[in-house]
């Protein structure tokens, strides 16, 4: 006879909205987390339209900003905004959010131990046993919910060369009663295949900077460099940093291993385009429940199910918002000037992230207008007093399309950077 039908081992939002839908259906649960809730986290905390929509329960005393558009600039200059009439996304404090959702937990019946920390664990004849200093508990299923560094870690599948490395920090406002904070400012181009941000909340920015990890030097010079751009350098200084690393999971991992799957960021279901990890935080914990709830009623047959489903949801996204990534991260100036140029190009985008849209279905529209801007924007001579392009034989080229894909020679040295490293890729 086990102790629990289930063990939740981490209780971020993925971990906590398990237990949480788990107890509701009547099982046993018992949710376990290293850090004493509520637990302090530097965290973007940007909770998506359709992220709050997957939530069965009130959290609006929990938002701190409602968002409703978005300022880009390009190295801390030229900036311009894109707003909407309709939230995209609200901003939460990480360690009142997590707690609320397992205090939900807790009152559906998960017994909650936090300021434990489990030193191992076993998975064999259909039991999982879990050790911390003090205790031992017995389950038929575990959920691995503690993030990219917990002691329960993924096995298998093929390694990611997709990793970011990045840091985050909390800057006070300079002026709370003066700043729009219905906005999420966006840098383009200070991280290399990645983007800075200042996230509005109540009384701070969430402030940080990621790129791609085989690229970055030096996270603190990244952010460093990063701030000056914003012009934030003296209200930046004393402020706690931290430095993260995200990883996403390869298309050939399996979530699951006997009896134990895995949830969240240590399912490393990550959107390579956002770096948003909470809607897929919230889907894996929910989609966990109900299959594990399935098999402990008899009406299911394994956790393959979990894995089928999350990658069914996931896969096809994940492999068309990286390539995404690829075209804005990889030429940010040209894609800055692009999104300036296109603003209908971000209405798209919020609408994926109210749940209307997905990337696999507007990839196709935006390749193709980036694609004919980016060709227009390298081939405009950066000198005022350049000959125009149209009046050039160059200009002539252009005119009869894909033709001058084969005078490569001849176009190289009138274009934009990013257009010789595009050729270089």
């Amino acid at each position: 006879m086990t102790d629990y039908d289930v063990i939740v081992v981490g209780l971020g939002p993925a971990g906590a909205i398990a237990a949480y839908e788990l107890s509701r259906r009547g099982h046993r649960v018992l949710a376990v987390d290293r850090s004493s809730l509520p637990r302090s986290k530097v965290c973007g905390g940007a909770l998506t339209v359709r992220a709050s929509a997957l939530i069965p329960f009130d959290i609006s005393g929990e938002v701190e900003q409602t968002i409703q558009g978005i300022r880009l600039n390009f190295c801390g200059k030229d900036p311009f905004v894109i707003e909407t009439t309709e939230p995209v996304a609200y901003t939460v404090s990480r360690d009142r959010f997590d707690y609320l959702l397992a205090s939900k937990a807790e009152a559906e019946g998960a017994l909650l131990c936090d300021g434990v920390e489990v030193v191992e664990w076993k998975d064999e004849n259909d039991e999982v046993t879990v050790r911390s200093q003090q205790d031992e508990w017995r389950c038929r299923y575990l959920i691995a919910a503690e993030g990219l560094n917990g002691l329960i870690r993924r096995g298998g599948g093929t390694p990611s060369s997709r990793g970011a490395v990045g840091v985050e920090s909390e800057i006070p406002y300079q002026e709370v009663g003066q700043a729009d904070h219905s906005l999420i400012q966006v840098d383009l181009g200070s991280a290399p295949e990645g983007f800075g941000w200042l996230l509005p909340k109540r009384d701070h920015h969430a402030t940080g900077v990621s790129g791609a990890e085989r690229k970055v030097k030096s996270a603190g010079e990244l952010y460093g460099q990063f701030i000056e751009n914003q012009g934030i350098l003296k209200e930046a200084s004393g402020q706690t940093v931290s430095v993260f690393q995200r990883i996403p999971s390869g298309e050939g991992t399996s979530l699951h291993d006997g009896n134990v799957l895995w949830v969240g960021d240590a399912a490393g279901l990550i959107d390579p385009l956002s770096g948003d990890g909470l809607y897929y935080a919230l889907l894996t914990g929910l989609i966990a429940a109900e299959v594990i709830s399935n098999n402990l009623l008899g009406e299911g047959t394994a956790l393959s199910a979990y894995t089928a489903r999350v990658r069914a949801e996931t896969t096809e996204e994940f492999r068309v918002a990286h390539r995404f990534s690829r075209l804005f991260h990889r030429w940010p100036e040209t894609s800055y000037r692009f999104l300036q140029s296109r603003k209908w190009v971000a209405e798209l985008y919020f609408e994926i992230l109210r749940g209307r849209e997905r990337y696999s279905h507007i990839w196709p529209v935006i390749r193709k207008e980036w694609l004919r801007f980016a060709w227009r924007y390298w081939l405009t001579p950066r000198e005022p007093r350049t000959q125009p392009l149209k009046q050039t034989t160059l200009g002539a080229f252009w005119r009869k399309g894909s033709e001058l894909l084969f005078r490569r020679d001849r176009a190289d040295r009138s274009l934009h950077p990013e257009r010789r490293a595009h050729r270089r890729a």
